[in-house]
């Protein structure tokens, strides 16, 4: 099992670190997943010589701990890069990392100058019998220092996730490849594992070492491919000052409105910030009536910043545009179009199948298509409401 943990943690990082469009956080889930790699070739090479290899050999082994705390740190860093890109960098990954540096530090340290060494514990019982050596009692504080990295996950993906939710809402009509359940599902199912792997260290069964290293297996497979498939919704910038999303949105649209007055397009045409709320009527018209004629919501991979190419205004004065001038997100906004659109085509081409439909308008599949369209026409389906409406429409023409 430890070859095939190395084998697919070694793959799974290749496809990160080389993939098409590289990120930071892609990175980061590469750098996890080498790590768990690299972390077998003890067993490997105890495999290799004959001997039972770590995991099962000793009760609360320290070396184990220790691995299983950098990949605690590895799996805060990832979503903190996700939702707030621009915010790591090298100082504040070292105070993410001091408190678990400082106790390995403790520890290691003071097994060599107490001379007790670090003994490998073979039974619970020897465990228990040796409790008061600062070699064995030790190993509980990289544990407590595992279980509050692991409150501190949970404790920024619920803080957080919301305000994410909030951006994607307000900026992106499509939420392919941007949403984060999958992250908050992945970080849980890990902690899970880990949970596992805690309960493996105090009894050295080696059925909890078998499932705990069988569960990231699979666990690496599917974050891996997902991870691949994630993108950015910030810019890489966006938190580089701090996590306050209201400063930061400030900053951004401080950068953003001047890039827009700097152009020689834009330059006559910019507004300013006394003068916009007069021309918020002005400007829901002006969209209203390209939505209606041009119809740019039909493009799947239609956003705000797509709204600012027409109107010269930052995303804030572009997002109270739809809150206040259309009554609801942007997102909101363009759903209820591309549904519109969709209505006329599920009635007027009868022939075309619902998955068609779905792409026509803007959809990122038929899937996220019929949630959206049952949830805004009392749990009908697509393919109900055609029949329903088409029978309706067909007896009106009869009369």
């Amino acid at each position: 099992m430890p070859l095939a943990i190395f084998m697919v943690g070694g793959v799974c990082a290749f496809l990160l670190f080389f993939s098409l469009k590289p990120e930071r956080a892609r990175s980061i889930m590469a750098a996890m997943m080498l790590f768990i790699a690299l972390s077998c070739l003890p067993d490997i090479v105890a495999i290799g010589y004959g001997t039972s290899y770590i995991g099962e050999s000793i009760v609360l082994n320290p070396y184990l701990a220790t691995c299983t705390n950098i990949l605690v740190i590895l799996l805060l860093l990832y979503p903190l890069e996700v939702i707030k890109p621009g915010w790591l960098n090298h100082n504040r990954i070292l105070k993410i990392c001091w408190p678990f540096l400082f106790i390995i530090l403790i520890y290691y340290g003071g097994c060599i100058l107490s001379g007790e060494g670090i003994e490998a514990l073979t039974t619970t019982s020897e465990l228990t019998a040796k409790i008061h050596e600062f070699n064995v009692w030790g190993r509980f504080i990289i544990l407590a220092d595992i279980l509050l990295y692991s409150i501190s996950i949970v404790y920024f993906l619920n803080k957080y996730s919301g305000d994410y939710g909030d951006w994607l809402d307000k900026n992106y009509a499509n939420e392919d490849g941007l949403g984060i359940r999958w992250i908050k599902r992945f970080v849980y199912c890990t902690l899970l594992v880990i949970i596992l792997i805690i309960i493996s260290m105090l009894t050295a069964d080696s059925l909890m070492v078998f499932l705990s290293q069988l569960s990231f297996i699979i666990i690496a497979c599917l974050a891996s491919r997902r991870a691949l498939s994630q993108h950015r919704a910030y810019s890489a910038d966006f938190f580089s000052l701090g996590m306050n999303e209201a400063d930061a949105r400030i900053q951004s649209d401080i950068r953003e409105q001047t890039l827009r007055d700097a152009s020689p397009s834009m330059q006559h045409t910019a507004i300013k910030e006394k003068g916009f709320d007069s021309n918020m009527d002005e400007f829901s018209a002006q969209i209203k009536e390209w939505f209606e004629t041009e119809k740019p919501y039909l493009k799947s991979g239609f956003q705000l910043s797509d709204v600012g190419d027409r109107i010269p205004v930052c995303r804030t004065y572009l997002s109270r545009i739809f809150n206040e001038g259309f009554g609801a997100s942007f997102s909101r906004v363009v759903r209820d179009y591309r549904l519109r659109e969709a209505e006329n085509l599920l009635l007027s081409e009868s022939g075309l199948p619902v998955a068609e439909i779905a792409a026509i308008c803007g959809f990122a599949n038929s899937q996220t298509f019929c949630r959206a369209f049952s949830s805004t026409h009392d749990g009908l389906s697509p393919g109900k409401f055609r029949r329903e409406r088409g029978c309706v429409r067909l007896e009106v023409s009869e009369i």
